[in-house]
């Protein structure tokens, strides 16, 4: 009874949810002015018109303007007989008050309105279609979040604009070009230097593997590169389900104050030098627009969620999560490799989605360690499809030495970053420096020399 209501009260709200002049309005425009379908038809398509009629005469007048036929109300007319709907839309006197003299001010603005209900009536359809598949007790929830969640981000996008021709494709593809050429400030690179210059920059869609050993650096390049897009002004979403955020906090405002980290753990040694710093890097760092969510045991439905309304509400430029293995997929009865197969998808089409970068972290295994050799894109623990997902994996590898009487071995701050997989550049090695005592990466210099020239 309470379901039957449920579904009355859905079909009332719907049944409001239409302005019919408005549609009307778009008809009459396209008809006598077809020059104008093209301005239309990015915003809306047949099947958001309310009334049937009007979906029926906007897909014949769509495919008239396509064929490059002539369109007016005998030509019209006829289209609609040949298809044997004339009768179904009014007939003649339909097609009469539709061709009239009609002055309409702006018909995107009456388009944009259609689009906008008929997004609303999607929107309560999915809801109610939500509401009946939670109510089964065998559907997964985390499952039926993540595909929701995908379902209504992707209703956000303009009607049309994933479908483009060659021709509006080659002009989005200059506009790239262009911003990459003149507008570097725009671009999302990682500040420091042989990186950038190997993979130029992180674009929207892409998902970027950082893969390392524990110990060897994955949560330290991933900050160095957060507060350095962060103090170019780009937001960032950290996911750290290893390091809580008073933690990465603690990193942040070593590096921006120079303070080494072991300071700031025992803040009655610092001196008044120390604490001058301190004050001034805790204000800077305040105003980074980095956001961080330290919830354990995350599942992509969780991070679509929080990740799909930081971009609503904040605005979002790249997305770092630390790390894969941390994560579950929420689902029962998955083996490990099909469940990082299922979170790494999940991760790649949020990424498309949102239009944006992911960072996503991940361990090596230990053969490379084992092998006493450099890591190797095989080394990706549960590998197959973490490499098929990615746009580029980094492999971070520390260099290692025998230090003291015992001849322990030691990792040192030269570090190689292997570029292993890049879609769209050339692979291949650079070289960084660890500076461990404020835990965050520098361009590489020789070891021992960490006076004013390091960048900070």
């Amino acid at each position: 009874m309470q379901h039957s209501r449920s579904k009355q009260r859905w079909g009332d709200i719907v049944g409001e949810l239409y302005n019919i002049e408005a549609e009307k309005d778009i008809l009459n425009v396209i008809i006598t002015k077809p020059q104008k379908w093209q301005d239309v038809s990015r915003i809306v398509k047949a099947d958001d018109f309310y009334r049937e009629t009007h979906k029926m005469i906007y897909s014949t007048v769509t495919q008239m303007i396509i064929a490059d036929e002539p369109l007016d109300m005998v030509t019209l007319a006829e289209s609609l007989k040949g298809a044997g709907v004339l009768s179904k839309v009014g007939g003649l006197p339909m097609i009469t008050e539709l061709c009239k003299p009609c002055y309409v001010a702006d018909v995107v603005a009456q388009a944009k309105i259609v689009a906008d209900y008929a997004r609303r009536r999607m929107l309560i359809e999915k809801a109610q279609l939500l509401q009946s598949s939670a109510s089964d007790m065998s559907q997964e929830p985390d499952k039926l979040a993540v595909e929701f969640a995908s379902d209504i981000s992707g209703m956000t996008i303009v009607a049309g604009e994933s479908t483009k021709t060659a021709q509006e494709s080659a002009i989005d593809f200059a506009g790239l070009v262009d911003l990459r050429l003149k507008q570097k400030d725009k671009l999302l690179n990682t500040g420091l230097k042989d990186i950038d210059s190997k993979i130029t920059s992180l674009e929207g869609g892409q998902l970027i593997i950082i893969a390392g050993r524990p110990g060897h650096g994955k949560t330290a390049l991933a900050g160095t590169i957060a507060v350095n897009m962060a103090l170019r002004g780009k937001k960032i979403l950290m996911f750290s389900m290893e390091m809580s955020h008073e933690e990465l906090m603690g990193r942040f405002v070593s590096r921006i104050g120079k303070i080494a980290g072991e300071k700031l753990k025992r803040p009655d040694e610092m001196t008044p030098d120390d604490w001058t710093r301190y004050v001034k890097a805790l204000n800077d760092v305040g105003r980074l627009p980095i956001a961080i969510n330290s919830q354990g045991d995350l599942t992509p439905a969780d991070v679509t969620s929080i990740a799909t309304r930081w971009k609503r509400q904040k605005g979002l430029d790249v997305i770092i999560i630390d790390y894969l293995q941390l994560m579950s997929s929420g689902h029962k009865n998955e083996g490990r490799v099909q469940e990082i197969s299922y979170i790494t998808r999940s991760i790649k089409n949020l990424a498309v989605k949102l239009k944006v970068p992911i960072i996503l972290l991940s361990q090596l295994s230990r053969a490379n360690d084992k092998e006493n050799r450099s890591p190797r894109l095989t080394d990706l623990r549960e590998s197959g499809s973490i490499e098929q997902d990615a746009n580029k994996v980094l492999l971070i590898h520390r260099e290692s030495q025998l230090s003291g009487d015992n001849k322990t071995v030691e990792l040192t701050n030269k570090t190689i970053v292997n570029i292993a997989k890049q879609r769209d550049g050339e692979c291949g090695s650079v070289l960084l420096t660890f500076i461990p005592t404020m835990s965050y990466f520098a361009n590489y210099i020789d070891d021992g020399h960490f006076g004013k020239d390091v960048p900070y």
